[in-house]
């Protein structure tokens, strides 16, 4: 299951770097950047854990969907993304009985719902 969220963490650290590299330099492009940082925090949060477990990390990621070619598509496949996101660190916490891996998750997925609310925020602003 950590590597299932490492690869999607990967999955929007690439979309995230795409979007604000293409985005002219505006609040949006710079909150884009500030997230896809976090999201590389997350990586290497997560793969701490898997090594800890005695693991190999998955460093790799799922087919790549930037959305389309307007800010506005790139801002809904962010929030995409941060669902999904969201979605599964939920079950992941659930089904996962370590007290340690669940606050790991359970802090990683709080900061997808931030991510989340800015996302939709931003698209909210520019729609």
């Amino acid at each position: 299951m950590l590597n299932e969220d490492l690869k999607g963490e990967i999955e929007a650290i690439l979309t995230y770097v795409k979007h604000f590299a293409v985005i002219k330099e505006c609040k949006i492009s710079r909150e884009t950047e500030e997230i896809s940082l976090d999201e590389m925090r997350h990586v290497e949060w997560l793969a701490s854990a898997v090594v800890d477990l005695g693991g190999e990390p998955a460093i790799d990621h799922m087919p790549l969907n930037f959305g389309g070619n307007t800010v506005q598509d790139m801002l809904r496949r962010d929030v995409e993304l941060e669902k999904g996101a969201v979605k599964q660190y939920e079950e992941h916490i659930v089904a996962i009985d370590d007290l340690k891996l669940k606050k790991l998750l359970t802090k990683i997925k709080s900061e997808e719902e931030e991510h989340l609310s800015k996302f939709s925020g931003m698209l909210e602003e520019i729609s």
